[in-house]
């Protein structure tokens, strides 16, 4: 059979094998000497074609072009041979390279076991080592494939994750479009404003999702290499060309040395679009941004006397300190706050769904503070106190509009 190398143009049909001493027919198909003189002996007609072929007076005409190119071919051959062989011999001893050394990684000869350079040097069969080095490149093949796995379902993740902020930037968008078109002409400029905002906040999360999913492709990608080239290592059946190719690639010795499963890196990445109190209560804070032209309703919230140092004024809308008597905070815990300026009001804004209290500068709705009440059991009841800090004796009044 030809080689798998060789043309089919350099092939005999009839032989199936590379030319020896070619020779054309008058209808142009070669063949080789014997082959067709055997071929013409049976029948007189051209084996391809099945042209009449009149071999009386005749001889057969030797195809000096294609001669000289099986014979180049032949020489290719031979050299591509002799360069394979030489490749497993060794370079020093010019013995077959028949072991594997452990301590070195690499292919040796009989003579190089015994040589200096590989003295207390561990060896094994060419078998065997590629039995060995086979077994813990496919562990490193498995581990790249669950790695991989695990990065795509991170991936798909962020993905979804992505989908649900922007239906949710969506939602909230159309939220204050339908709020405040019950205000539309003193309104138009806050809902741009809010627009902006989310469309801002959007941006942002966006794109922070974005680059984590390019990272956590790029992984992706760098593993898909790696791991392309070790199935490429291990699809080498022959065992010295094996051992020898995994051993001078330096991308393989990195792989096996230094590869580390880059799923931990990564997690999904939430971003939790909110206006705030804006949101559940968009009318009610915007109302308040625009009382010069709105008759706000009557706030119904009352004061209760829980301290003997409290005095409540008798429409119980309004609280002073009394600082004859002692009164003691036996409820929740105390936070200092660093607040701008002197808010003449405080607006107090309980989030039950997300288990948030907030504090706001009622004239301006500036926010203040977020306290969460994840730990805390509802239903919930406001408590305020006046400490002895409050030197001017001002009472504490709840507001009228």
């Amino acid at each position: 059979m030809a080689s798998p190398c060789v043309s089919e143009d350099l092939t005999c049909s009839i032989c199936l094998s590379v030319f020896t001493e070619p020779v054309m027919l008058l209808c142009g198909h070669s063949f080789c000497r014997e082959c067709i003189s055997v071929s013409l002996d049976k029948q007189k007609n051209c084996p391809v074609c099945r042209a009449s072929v009149d071999t009386e007076g005749q001889s057969l005409l030797t195809n000096h072009v294609l001669k000289s190119l099986v014979e180049k071919t032949k020489q290719k051959l031979q050299y591509r041979h002799d360069k394979e062989k030489a490749e497993f011999l060794c370079p020093e001893h010019d013995e077959k390279l028949k072991l594997y050394c452990i301590t070195d990684q690499q292919l040796v000869c009989v003579i190089c076991r015994d040589s200096q350079k590989h003295q207390s040097h561990k060896f094994k069969p060419v078998s065997e080592a590629a039995a060995l080095v086979r077994g813990e490149l496919q562990n490193i093949a498995q581990k790249i494939s669950a790695d991989t796995d695990a990065l795509e379902t991170l991936v798909q993740s962020q993905k979804g994750e992505v989908d649900s902020t922007k239906r949710r930037s969506g939602e909230l968008k159309s939220l204050i479009s339908s709020k405040f078109e019950e205000m539309y002409k003193f309104l138009k400029r806050r809902e741009k404003e809010l627009t902006v905002k989310v469309n801002s906040d959007e941006e942002a999360g966006l794109n922070q999702m974005s680059e984590k999913l390019r990272d956590m492709e790029a992984a992706i990608a760098e593993n898909r290499k790696l791991e392309e080239t070790v199935t490429s290592a291990l699809q080498i059946q022959d065992h010295e060309r094996f051992l020898k190719t995994w051993s001078m690639e330096k991308e393989a010795k990195a792989v096996k040395y230094s590869f580390k499963p880059k799923r931990g890196n990564f997690q999904v990445q939430k971003i939790e679009l909110s206006l705030g109190p804006y949101e559940s209560h968009l009318q009610l804070f915007v109302w308040k941004e625009m009382l010069q032209v709105v008759t706000p309703r009557e706030e119904q919230l009352l004061l209760k006397n829980y301290q003997t140092s409290l005095m409540v004024s008798q429409d119980q809308r309004s609280a002073t300190y009394n600082q004859l008597k002692q009164g003691n905070n036996q409820y929740g815990y105390s936070t200092v706050l660093a607040v701008q300026g002197k808010p003449q009001k405080i607006g107090i804004y309980l989030n039950c769904p997300r288990k948030e209290l907030s504090f706001y500068n009622a004239d301006n709705m500036e926010h203040i503070h977020t306290a969460s009440l994840a730990n805390v059991y509802f239903p919930v009841s406001a408590h305020f106190m006046l400490g002895k800090s409050n030197s001017n004796n001002d009472p504490l009044v709840i507001c009228r509009y």
